[in-house]
């Protein structure tokens, strides 16, 4: 998948990282990213969410945090801080 975006608030440059994440293939042990990577959870997880994203040891689950990155990018599409 590819979304291609443009920042129209300088204060939201955060939103077009995400997109990197989600043209990774799914990493070797499973279904989480890898423990060497940042994955920016604050401004995209909500606290609802987080206890599904982030497993007891740490981990970022790809599938759940998707979902959250679609959430957002779609939210911030509304508030028309990014256009496509």
């Amino acid at each position: 998948m590819r979304i291609d975006v443009a920042v129209e608030n300088s204060g939201h440059e955060d939103q077009c990282l995400l997109q990197r994440y989600l043209e990774q293939p799914i990493a070797k042990e499973g279904a989480f990213f890898d423990a060497a990577e940042t994955v920016p959870l604050d401004g995209v997880v909500s606290d609802q969410w987080r206890s599904a994203v982030v497993d007891d040891k740490g981990r970022v689950e790809r599938i759940p945090y998707e979902l959250c990155v679609l959430v957002s990018l779609r939210d911030a599409l509304r508030r028309r801080e990014i256009c496509r």
